[in-house]
C-alpha cells in the first residue's frame, strides 16, 4: 500500500513542479511583454512630445509670419503694423493654434493615463502569478516533507 501512495505523491509532485515551471515561464513572458510595452510607451511619449513641440513651433511660425493668411497679412506683420480685420485674422490663428495645442495636450494626457492603467494591470497580473508560484512552492515543500515521511 505504501508503494501506491508513494507513486501518487510522486506524480502529484511532478505535476506541481511542471506547473511551477509553466508559471515561471508565464511570469517571464509577462515581464518581457511589460518591458516591451514600457519601451513602446516611452517611444510613443517621445513622439507625442515631439509632435506637440513641432505643432507649437508651427503654430507660432504661422502666427509670426501670417502663414496661410496670405501675403498682405504676412507683409503687414513684417512691417510691424497690423490693423483692423488683419489683427482679427492673427487673433483667430492664435486662438486656433492654442485650441489645437490644448487638444493635443488633452489627448496626450488621456493616452498616458490609459498606458499607466495597462501597466498597473500588467503589474497586478504579474503579482498574482508570483503569489500563485509562492503558493505552489509551499505546496511542493509540504509534499516533499510528506514524501520524506513516507520513505
Amino acid at each position: 500500500a505504501k508503494g501506491g501512495s508513494h507513486g501518487m505523491a510522486s506524480a502529484q509532485r511532478m505535476n506541481l513542479l511542471q506547473r511551477v515551471e509553466e508559471l515561471q515561464a508565464e511570469v517571464a513572458t509577462l515581464k518581457r511583454n511589460y518591458a516591451r510595452r514600457e519601451q513602446e510607451h516611452q517611444v510613443e511619449l517621445a513622439e507625442q512630445r515631439n509632435k506637440l513641440i513641432a505643432g507649437g513651433a508651427e503654430a507660432f511660425a504661422t502666427v509670426g509670419t501670417g502663414g496661410n493668411q496670405g501675403g498682405n497679412l504676412g507683409g503687414s506683420m513684417l512691417g510691424g503694423s497690423v490693423r483692423g480685420p488683419e489683427r482679427a485674422d492673427v487673433q483667430q490663428v492664435r486662438v486656433e493654434c492654442q485650441r489645437e495645442l490644448d487638444h493635443m495636450k488633452e489627448r496626450f494626457a488621456a493616452e498616458s493615463v490609459s498606458h499607466e492603467k495597462t501597466i498597473e494591470r500588467l503589474v497586478a497580473e504579474a503579482r498574482s502569478h508570483e503569489a500563485e508560484i509562492e503558493q505552489l512552492v509551499k505546496e511542493k515543500e509540504e509534499l516533499t516533507r510528506e514524501l520524506i515521511q513516507v520513505k
